[in-house]
């Protein structure tokens, strides 16, 4: 009898369906960013960086970790190359893998070779009845770490550069070859160029490390991160023994100015030592052994230093302006002649400065 036509118009519902998955594009994008950025922001929580040197090395970490590119770590004893070793492996697609760190410099020639290869059981007198995994197989899938390479035993470094070739291992007095994949990492304070020519590191092996060379610089190179790296021990050691010290802005200067022969290492073992046998609660530069201050550089004006020490201490930014103020009519005072010349050198009018001298007096 009669025919019911219904209609509708789709173009509004596809336009609105084009920009909905145009919009979920981006939120995927944005998520991907803000992933990344987080990423990176906890896989450095444990590294302190504030000089330009540091924050290089960062970023070279940061934009080789996701590959499986060989990295030699360079630079002298106890700058932090395992550290950045570990940084190297956190921000790879290794990170939920093993992270395996042989020091080669202390395990004994005779031993090396089990250590390292693992053997089968009953391979020589006293061995392991079930035999033992090596510490290239225990990496498997993860990282490997050579810490001191330099101190690789020469008959060590021509099996070492055939597993890095052919990626497979095979135990001591075992007849089966296993298939290894691991990713490596290598750290050395020596010249390996130089050893080459002396004939006491391969050729071939310094080439198959040296991929990715980076330098990391001594301590004393990078004085930016002193402050802060004094701070990070400071709270950490507290926080271990459940102490309650403070290092005064002047030991701080003291210690940026300080050589550190033994780097990273030799600043964390002072801030502990201060911390259990000074009994006063704050630090001050005479609490220092003499063979620090007897060593430290003085600078021309280094200020600045007690100044931006004072800002990354105190959250309290009246009492951090009164300190700032206090420090520099200190140092304006000693430096000056007259109240005029302070005035001038400070910048405010010279009455002010009496003012100053006189709030500040017992300071001075």
């Amino acid at each position: 009898v009669r025919v019911i036509s219904y209609g509708q118009d789709q173009t509004e519902i596809l336009q609105l369906q084009d920009q909905f998955e145009q919009l979920q594009r981006k939120v995927k994008g944005y998520q991907t960013e803000v992933e990344d950025l987080r990423e990176k922001e906890l896989d450095n929580h444990y590294l302190i960086a504030r000089s330009n040197e540091t924050k290089h090395i960062l970023k070279t970490i940061h934009n080789v970790s996701k590959t499986d590119a060989t990295i030699l770590l360079l630079g002298p004893s106890g700058v932090g190359k395992s550290t950045f070793a570990r940084a190297v492996h956190d921000q790879s697609n290794r990170k939920k893998e093993p992270f395996i760190e042989v020091n080669c410099s202390t395990i004994p020639e005779s031993l090396f070779e089990s250590e390292i290869f693992g053997y089968e059981p009953g391979s020589f007198t006293g061995a392991n009845k079930q035999g033992r995994q090596g510490l290239i197989e225990q990496a498997d899938s993860g990282t490997l770490f050579l810490d001191e390479i330099g101190e690789l035993p020469l008959a060590m470094q021509a099996k070492l550069l055939k597993v890095l070739q052919e990626k497979k291992i095979k135990r001591i007095g075992g007849k089966k070859e296993n298939h290894i994949n691991f990713r490596l990492v290598a750290a050395t304070n020596q010249d390996l160029k130089e050893m080459v020519s002396q004939g006491k590191f391969r050729l071939d092996l310094f080439y198959r490390l040296n991929v990715i060379p980076i330098q990391i610089p001594a301590l004393h190179e990078r004085k930016e991160d002193i402050p802060l790296l004094i701070q990070h021990y400071l709270e950490k050691t507290n926080d271990k023994y459940q102490k309650y010290k403070k290092i005064h802005p002047s030991t701080y200067e003291v210690l940026t100015h300080y050589h550190w022969p033994g780097n990273i290492r030799e600043l964390e073992n002072l801030i502990e030592r201060l911390i259990l046998t000074i009994e006063e609660p704050i630090i001050f530069p005479e609490h220092l052994p003499q063979s620090i201050t007897g060593q430290v550089e003085q600078p021309e004006d280094s200020t600045f230093l007690a100044i931006e020490q004072e800002c990354v201490e105190n959250f309290d930014l009246k009492k951090t302006l009164e300190n700032v103020e206090r420090q520099l009519i200190a140092k304006a005072w000693k430096k000056c002649k007259t109240t005029y010349e302070m005035a001038e050198h400070l910048g405010i009018s010279q009455p002010t400065v009496i003012y100053k001298l006189k709030k500040y007096k017992q300071y001075l």
